[in-house]
Parts: structure tokens; sequence; C-alpha cells
């Protein structure tokens, strides 16, 4: 196991997250791209409006640099929990809003190597590309089932702490900016 050193585009904030024990894959589900268009960085996407992440537990994230940047955007007031650094809008982290299961997946387009992290496993949701995707489609279900059994696991491990997300008492580091219907709509490819 690694650590992998994650920058924001402006160099702000960085991070290192160990790798080794994790899920490598390509999402191309509408929620991801909304994310990247909203924060004006769709220059992270694919040709096809694929993004590349590294899913693993949220204990293996150390904030290094520029804590006081990490901002929260959720797309509904619901939506999975998607942290970026407020210097320069970079995408970070997406995390489930449970602070007790350990899930947090990385947007590989901060590490200068992403390709160190292994080759990708699978490709989600190619059903909401934007384009046809060179690459069969992975079964969501079963895929996400192999996530979900590795992230139990890892709770009872106790892998849900510490976190760069979550307080001790359970609550979140930073005000989630919730988006309106429109700004949704307008965000989505």
């Amino acid at each position: 196991m690694t650590p992998m050193t994650w920058s924001c585009r402006c160099g702000q904030m960085t991070a290192d997250i160990v790798t080794g024990r994790g899920w490598h894959f390509v999402c191309y589900c509408k929620d991801c791209q909304a994310a990247a268009h909203h924060l004006g960085a769709a220059g992270i996407l694919d040709e096809h409006g694929g993004t590349e992440v590294y899913q693993t537990q949220p204990d293996r994230y150390t904030i290094t640099s520029g804590a006081e940047y990490l901002k929260l955007l959720r797309l509904s007031p619901k939506g999975a929990l998607r942290f970026y650094a407020g210097c320069c809008d970079s995408p970070f982290a997406m995390v489930i809003p449970n602070p007790q299961l350990p899930f947090a997946s990385v947007l590989t387009c901060g590490f200068a190597e992403p390709d160190a992290l292994g080759p990708i496993e699978a490709y989600l949701y190619t059903d909401e590309a934007t384009g046809p995707v060179p690459h069969p489609a992975t079964p969501a279900g079963p895929f996400m089932r192999r996530v979900l059994w590795s992230t139990l696991v890892a709770r009872l491990g106790g892998h849900h702490r510490p976190t760069p997300f979550f307080r001790d008492d359970g609550t979140l580091v930073s005000v989630p900016r919730v988006l309106s219907v429109d700004e949704r709509a307008a965000a989505t490819p």
C-alpha cells in the first residue's frame, strides 16, 4: 500500500491517499457529469462523459495542505456528498452521507500518475455516456455488491475513522451547497 499525492488544479489543496486496496473504475452517470459541469471542471471527463475514480476507505485520506478549502456540493438534498477544493473548484471525492460506512471515491484527475492505481476494473453506467463507449459495460449490480461487501468488511475493521469528511461527532466538516432544480438542470449535459 502506497500513498499517492492528490492535488487540486491550483495546488493549494493536497491530500495523500493510501492506495493498494481499492477499486479503479470509470463512472458515466449523469450525476458525475453534472457535478463536473457545475464546478467548471468538465475537462476532467473523458470524451464520452466518464469520470475516472478510485474508491477506497476514508481513513486512507489525509489532507496535507489547504484543508480550509474543502467544500461540499450536493446535487439534491439527499444526494451523494461531493467534496471539492473551493480554491479552484477542483472535484476531489464522492462520499456517501453516512459517516459510519467507510466509502469514499477520489477523482483521479488530481493524481500526477493515475495509471499507478492499476488497471481500470469497471466501466459503469455506460448507458448515460455522452457518446459510444469503446469498452464493454460492467453490470453495475455485481460490481457495486463487491464494493458494498468490501465497505462492510472495512466498517467492521473500523476503517470509517479517521476521516477528513466528517468530524468526530459525525457532522460534516463543510456546510453543503445544494443545487436548485434549475442549477441541476443547467449542469446536466
